[in-house]
């Protein structure tokens, strides 16, 4: 019998009925005639036995026919003796043992009225043969797998049906539920699918082999006649689930064409699909995203997927389309998130409100997405419309259209209404609130592109208690640095960096505010000429480090074709494309990188000092040191200039001149004179060492640094 005829057993055989019928039963006897006389009459079991109780015959030892032994069929080929346990030992070797020896256990004296273990209501079973009882095995191994299927699909615990798998102990039957695994999701929705494919993945060298992995594919394969009359994707979705397998290393790639064409028409289609995607040189990335990522099970995947329904709606105004993938998802209880994304549309483009407002009608009629994850999403606008109105100022009067219409399709009730229309009518004093916001900010900002210390800026932010005003500080952040030094250039993208990483900005936060940085580059340019090239190189240098996704670029798409912010996404969109632009983009800031240590600063001053020492150039070590741009470093350029000179004391005039040059032109101020200054006298002790009278010649620096009034 084949999978199929087994996938249509009922489960109701295990219960008091014989699997075959006695016309069935005949027609087998009669096949197995052969075999049953090597091995004497059937045998006839009490019930269902157990799985290594075989039907033989009480002589297992074979006997002489014509010059040849006639063994009994669990009698080894391979060695010596009959194969039977030794006489009241625990078995001999190749021998199942001598406890509860089978043949001892179907002697005809103990199943008979006589015996008092006797059960009289199992005389009517009959006897079954070792085939019927094995079908009975595996129609009831592939009941319980369906239930572990459904409740997986229920709760998503991988690690649960795992366990629940191996807790059947049936390893030998894995490739049945390896093929009831595919063929249970193949009428479901791609959510399930994926958690399919995620689940194999993870049995995989725990629980499932290679080979019965493979053997499991292969029955899908055979069954693909049988599946497509239900699933007219079968074909195409075999195949995915085939590509998925390969790429996340549970099939080797060679399963495809091993495997080969057996001959149907069908199968040489998932043959030929198969081959296209696994030539694909990016097949692993597409086919992780095979049945949409982790929507359906990932909360940011789901907005994700939401988003884009939403995007190809205003685009294409298909509701038959949002309605199908609405559906995929299979997420009833995260409709509020799509209700609350859909008014966020209306607000972001206030001539596409009703076209919105009209594709929700349709969906709640049809019962997609019911009234109270309606009422859900309408609430967490309400509550939010204050921070909302920060970034789309007609906010409230869109909401008020959205809860007019909302009323009028009977979505909400007359209750509801007045409660979302008094909550978004609440005023706040949104403008001295957002004037406050950017004046801390600017304190902020500049007070990190002194310490390059990100922890205060996260603090701020974490204290402002308002994340909708995250992305008005990317956009004084990425401002104020365009206007400043390669140094605070490098420093913005690495805070940027390093706040998405520890989730203080969020990636719709650093979007918004790239957006806004883009629709007002007309106005940036007048002050800073050279703003579209900067904002060109922190796009990109934003996408290589992940702080902004990649579709970011495409989703500007509705920017107008000649505006500067159109021009930006286009040739940040080229420089991406080019070879080794990650490198590039990583470096854009001519490597100014903040993880410099201290010791590759103090290489740098030692390096300027020589060079001016040689030179005699004191424009030019004033030019290179602004360009490190580290003022609150420079006690350690005082500390090298002093060592200088204790090195080599006939520069000690030159040395002097320079620190006073650079003391009388503000690069260098009394609190770092003073700390380089605090430095070397601590550690004079261990300056003597290597410099005989270092102490003393410390002191009388200190005495010319008084009389200049570098001290203070």
């Amino acid at each position: 019998m084949n999978g199929g005829a087994l996938d249509r057993a009922p489960s109701s055989s295990l219960g008091s009925e014989p699997v075959l019928n006695e016309e069935q039963r005949e027609a087998l006897n009669a096949a197995l005639s052969g075999r049953l006389s090597e091995t004497g009459e059937s045998v006839k079991l009490r019930g269902v036995p157990p799985p290594l109780a075989p039907a033989v015959k009480k002589q297992v030892g074979g006997e002489k026919k014509g010059g040849k032994l006639y063994h009994d069929h669990h009698l080894s080929r391979k060695t010596k003796g009959t194969g039977k346990a030794k006489k009241n030992g625990g078995g001999g070797k190749f021998t199942w043992g001598n406890l509860m020896d089978a043949n001892e256990y179907l002697e005809d004296g103990v199943a008979d009225e006589g015996d008092p273990n006797w059960d009289s209501e199992q005389e009517d079973l009959g006897s079954i043969s070792l085939v019927e009882a094995k079908l009975v095995e595996i129609v009831a191994y592939k009941d319980a797998v369906v239930d572990i299927l459904t409740e997986y699909f229920e709760s998503g615990d991988a690690e649960e049906a795992n366990q629940s798998i191996e807790e059947l102990d049936q390893p030998t039957l894995l490739h049945f539920f390896v093929k009831k695994a595919i063929t249970c999701s193949l009428d479901r929705h791609d959510k399930e699918r994926e958690m399919i494919s995620q689940l194999l993945s993870y049995m995989y060298n725990k629980t499932l082999s290679s080979s019965m992995v493979e053997k499991g594919f292969v029955a899908v394969l055979d069954a693909l006649d049988d599946l497509v009359l239900d699933v007219p994707q079968a074909v195409e979705w075999v195949a995915y689930f085939t590509c998925r397998a390969v790429a996340d290393d549970v099939l080797p790639p060679s399963f495809v064409s091993e495997t080969g064409v057996f001959g149907s028409e069908l199968v040489e289609q998932w043959h030929s699909l198969c081959t296209a995607y696994l030539s694909d040189p990016h097949f692993a990335e597409r086919m992780s995203r095979v049945w949409g990522s982790r929507a359906g099970m990932d909360v940011t995947e789901t907005k994700k997927s939401f988003e884009q329904c939403i995007k190809e709606f205003l685009s294409a105004r298909d509701v038959g389309e949002v309605r199908r993938q609405v559906q995929s998802l299979a997420v009833p209880h995260f409709h509020h998130e799509f209700v609350k994304l859909t008014v966020l549309a209306c607000f972001n483009d206030p001539n596409a409100c009703m076209a919105l407002v009209d594709m929700l009608s349709d969906l709640i009629a049809t019962g997609d997405v019911n009234k109270s994850q309606t009422c859900t999403g309408l609430r967490r606008i309400a509550s939010d419309l204050e921070q909302i109105s920060l970034d789309y100022p007609n906010a409230r009067t869109v909401f008020q259209q959205v809860i007019d219409a909302a009323y009028e399709n009977q979505w909400i009730d007359g209750a509801e209404k007045e409660s979302l229309a008094s909550q978004g009518a609440t005023e706040s004093p949104s403008i001295f609130l957002l004037s406050t916001f950017k004046s801390e900010c600017k304190t902020t900002i500049m007070e990190y592109f002194d310490s390059a210390d990100p922890s205060e800026v996260e603090c701020q932010l974490n204290q402002c208690g308002d994340p909708g005003l995250h992305s008005v500080f990317v956009k004084l952040l990425i401002q104020m640095a365009m206007d400043r030094n390669d140094r605070e250039r490098e420093l913005s993208s690495k805070l940027l960096n390093d706040l998405r990483q520890s989730s203080v900005l969020s990636e719709e936060h650093v979007s918004l505010g790239f957006t806004k940085l883009l629709s007002s580059a007309e106005d940036i340019t007048l002050d800073i000429p050279d703003a579209p090239r900067f904002l060109t190189l922190f796009l990109g240098r934003a996408i290589v480090d992940e702080a902004v996704p990649p579709s970011f670029l495409s989703h500007l798409d509705e920017m107008k074709e000649k505006s500067l912010g159109h021009d930006i996404i286009h040739a940040a969109r080229k420089l991406l494309a080019a070879k080794h632009a990650a490198e590039r983009f990583t470096n854009c800031w001519h490597g100014y990188s903040t993880k410099e240590t201290s010791r590759a600063i103090s290489d740098a001053f030692v390096s300027m000092i020589k060079e001016y020492l040689l030179a005699k150039n004191f424009n030019e070590l004033l030019k290179c040191l602004r360009d490190v741009g580290m003022p609150h470093y420079h006690h350690e350029l005082v500390y090298q200039s002093v060592m200088q000179l204790l090195e080599d004391p006939s520069v000690e005039e030159s040395v002097l001149e320079l620190l006073a040059k650079l003391f009388i032109c503000g690069e260098i101020n009394v609190t770092q004179t003073l700390i380089g200054y605090k430095r070397l006298a601590d550690g004079g002790d261990d300056l003597e060492l290597d410099y005989i009278g270092a102490k003393e010649r410390i002191k009388v620096i200190g005495d010319v640094f008084t009389m200049f009034g570098m001290l203070g």
